[in-house]
């Protein structure tokens, strides 16, 4: 990403959505995760600045991926116990229960690949958690700004999963109530940053929406939505 873009990310970790993406995580997480008591050891790929340290950490011992080695020196501030610059500079020894990525997938030419990758750094029963922009229609400035290769759909995003090795717990969309008004902006060449500043009035209106979708989201598969959430976890191989 370019780097301006990394800095608002950092800026916008107090907005609506970045707080509404959290809290959709973490409801996944609570109800529909094996381990929740704490004792995960956990790897946040694509970590940014560390905006979701203080949700994934909950869940257990944190470390972290990420390319952008100023946003990577943060990381040790912000809980990370270790930060890497790629996959490949992690110890062969470590092993994950929770891999999340979380909107990072649409920045990797080969997702499928990256996938595979992740599966091979897990632990046997391991989980990843993934979010990811919906609808390729909706490919727009923002998208190239942030180097976006692609946007998903749900029935893609889970057979890539399910090809790569996982079996699916959870996966549909959210920000629903949100995708029609977003399809016109889109369509007419206006960035998702625009989205996320607003008066103080439509940012408790829009942050209300959000985390009224998160409470349903882990007990039912909304329909559509601008983004993916999927949890998979590592599919055990039968006795041969």
């Amino acid at each position: 990403m370019e780097k301006r873009v990394y800095e608002a990310m950092s800026a916008f970790e107090d907005s609506w959505w970045y707080q509404g993406r959290a809290d959709v995580v973490r409801r996944v997480l609570s109800r529909l995760s094996r381990r929740t008591s704490g004792s995960a050891h956990i790897l946040d790929l694509g970590a940014g600045y560390g905006g979701m340290a203080n949700l994934l950490a909950q869940f257990g011992t944190l470390d972290g991926v990420e390319p952008d080695a100023t946003a990577r020196a943060r990381l040790g501030d912000r809980g990370y116990r270790s930060a890497w610059p790629d996959m490949q500079a992690i110890p062969h020894s470590e092993r994950f229960d929770l891999v999340a990525l979380l909107d990072v997938l649409e920045h990797v030419e080969d997702d499928f690949a990256l996938l595979q990758d992740v599966r091979m750094r897990m632990k046997p029963g391991g989980q990843v958690i993934i979010t990811v922009p919906a609808y390729q229609f909706l490919f727009g400035e923002h998208d190239a700004v942030c180097h976006h290769f692609r946007r998903y759909t749900e029935g893609r995003l889970r057979a890539m999963v399910m090809r790569a090795g996982f079996e699916v717990v959870y996966g549909g969309y959210w920000n629903m109530t949100l995708l029609l008004p977003t399809i016109p902006l889109r369509l007419l060449g206006f960035s998702g940053d625009q989205s996320l500043v607003h008066t103080n009035l439509a940012t408790r209106i829009m942050r209300l929406i959000v985390r009224t979708e998160s409470r349903v989201i882990p007990h039912v598969r909304l329909p559509f939505g601008t983004s993916i959430v999927l949890l998979a976890r590592v599919r055990e191989v039968p006795p041969s």
